[in-house]
C-alpha cells in the first residue's frame, strides 16, 4: 500500500518538474546543479523506504503488537519502517551516540529536560516521514521538504505543549490499553462494550500520567529510560571502538538489539513489568517522601530480576524452566552485565531526581499563597499579643 499525503503547495511546481524529468534524473539543487546533500537524503530515504516492500503492499512483521495491528495502517508502516532502519542501517554509532546524549539528558534531570526532549523527536518523526513520502512519491529537495514538516511540528508543539501533552497521554495511554487488551476480547460477547470502555480508561489513565502526574512520574520514568539508553548507548559505542569482551554487545550488533537483549521480555510485556514498576515507585515517592528508598528500590528491582534470571538460566542444568529471552547462550554476559549498568544507572539518578522534585515541592509550598497567608497572619498575632 502507497501512502497518499497531501504536499505542502509551496512544493507543488517542484514535484510536477521531478516527476516529469522521471524517476532516473539526478536530484539538483536550486542552481540546477546535483545537490549532495538532497542526493545523500534520497538515498537514505530509499533505504527506509525500501524496508517497507517499496510500492508493494507493506507488511508489519517485526512489530511485537501485528497480531492485534492492521497491517494497513499508517502508524503501523511508519512504525515498522523505522524499526526495520535502526536495525539495518550502517551508521550504528550514530544512533548510539545519540541514544546516549537522549540518556544523558534524562538522567540529569528528566522532568526539566522533557520539553526539550519531546519537541526534538517530534520533529525528528516529522523529518523522517517527510524523507520516506518524498522518496515514495519522488520528489526533489528532500533537505527543504524534512526542514518545514520538522521546523512545522517542532514550533506547534513548543508552542501548545500543554495541549501536544494531552494529545500524547491519549494516544500512549490507549496504545498501551489497546495492547494489553487481548483479555477483554474474549469477554466482549458476555459484556458488549467491555474492550472500548478499557480503552478508554487507558486513553484517560495516559491523560493524566503527562498533565496532573507528569513531574512525579517523570521523576521515575526518566532514570529508568535514561539507564536504559546510557548503558546501551555505551555498549555500543564500546564495541563500534573496537573492543571486543564478551559483557559487551556482539561485534556490529545494532543498537535496537543490544537493547533489546537488556530489556528480557518483548512487547507489550516489557512495557507492562516497567510501566508498573514506575508508576507504583512514583505513588509510593508522593504518597510520603520518607519512602524514597523503596521507589527507587521499586524502580531497580525488575531490572536486577532479569540480570539475575540470566545468571540463573546459565548456571542452570535444565533450561527447559527457563523463559526464552532467558535461554543460555553465546550472548548472555552482555544482557547481564547491562542490566547490572542500568540497574546502578537507575538507582542512583532516580535518587537524586526524587530529592530534587522533594525540594521543588518544598520551594511551591513556602511560595504558595496559603503559605504566605498563614506567616502574615501568625505575624499579625505576634503583633497584637505584644
Amino acid at each position: 500500500m502507497r501512502i497518499r499525503v497531501a504536499v505542502p503547495w509551496l512544493f507543488s511546481a517542484l514535484d510536477a518538474t521531478v516527476t516529469a524529468q522521471g524517476a532516473e534524473a539526478p536530484v539538483r539543487g536550486l542552481a540546477g546543479t546535483p545537490d549532495v546533500i538532497d542526493i545523500g537524503l534520497h538515498q537514505s530515504c530509499d533505504g527506509l523506504a525500501n524496508f517497507t516492500g517499496g510500492a508493494e503492499k507493506l507488511k508489519v512483521k517485526s512489530l511485537p503488537w501485528k497480531s492485534v495491528g492492521s497491517d494497513d495502517s499508517p502508524l503501523f508502516v511508519y512504525a515498522n519502517s523505522f524499526s526495520d532502519w535502526l536495525n539495518g542501517t550502517s551508521y550504528q554509532w550514530t544512533v548510539a551516540a545519540a541514544a546516549l546524549l537522549v540518556g544523558l539528558c534524562l538522567t540529569w534531570d528528566g522532568p526539566r529536560m522533557w520539553k526539550l526532549l519531546f519537541t526534538g523527536a517530534v520533529s525528528a518523526l516529522a523529518a523522517g516521514a517527510a524523507c520516506y513520502e518524498a522518496n515514495v512519491q519522488e520528489i526533489g529537495f528532500t533537505s527543504i521538504l524534512m526542514a518545514q514538516a520538522a521546523g512545522t511540528l517542532g514550533l506547534a508543539t513548543l508552542w501548545g505543549f500543554e495541549g501536544s501533552q494531552v494529545l500524547l497521554g491519549a494516544c500512549s495511554g490507549f496504545a498501551a490499553a489497546f495492547g494489553m487488551g487481548a483479555w477483554t476480547k474474549p469477554l466482549d460477547a458476555q459484556l458488549p462494550g467491555l474492550s472500548i470502555c478499557w480503552y478508554i480508561v487507558g486513553a484517560v489513565f495516559g491523560v493524566l500520567v503527562f498533565t496532573t502526574w507528569r513531574r512525579p512520574m517523570l521523576a521515575c520514568l526518566a532514570p529508568m529510560l535514561g539507564g536504559l539508553l546510557t548503558a546501551s548507548g555505551v555498549g555500543v559505542l564500546v564495541c563500534e571502538a573496537g573492543l571486543r569482551t564478551p559483557f559487551l554487545p556482539r561485534g556490529h550488533e545494532s543498537w535496537s538489539t543490544a537493547a533489546a537483549a537488556l530489556l528480557g521480555l518483548s512487547g507489550t510485556s516489557s512495557l507492562a513489568l516497567y510501566g508498573a514498576s514506575v508508576f507504583v515507585a512514583a505513588a509510593v515517592n508522593e504518597f510520603d517522601d520518607s519512602r524514597r528508598p523503596m521507589a527507587v528500590a521499586l524502580l531497580a528491582a525488575p531490572i536486577v530480576l532479569t540480570a539475575l534470571a540470566h545468571l540463573a538460566c546459565k548456571s542452570s542444568s535444565d533450561s527447559s524452566s527457563c523463559p526464552e529471552w532467558a535461554v543460555p547462550g553465546e550472548g548472555w554476559k552482555w544482557p547481564a552485565a547491562g542490566c547490572l549498568v542500568w540497574a546502578a544507572v537507575t538507582a542512583f539518578t532516580a535518587w537524586v531526581q526524587l530529592d530534587m522534585l522533594e525540594q521543588e515541592s518544598e520551594e511551591e509550598d513556602v511560595c504558595s499563597p496559603l503559605a504566605a497567608c498563614t506567616k502574615d497572619c501568625a505575624a499579625a498575632d505576634v503583633a497584637s499579643s505584644a
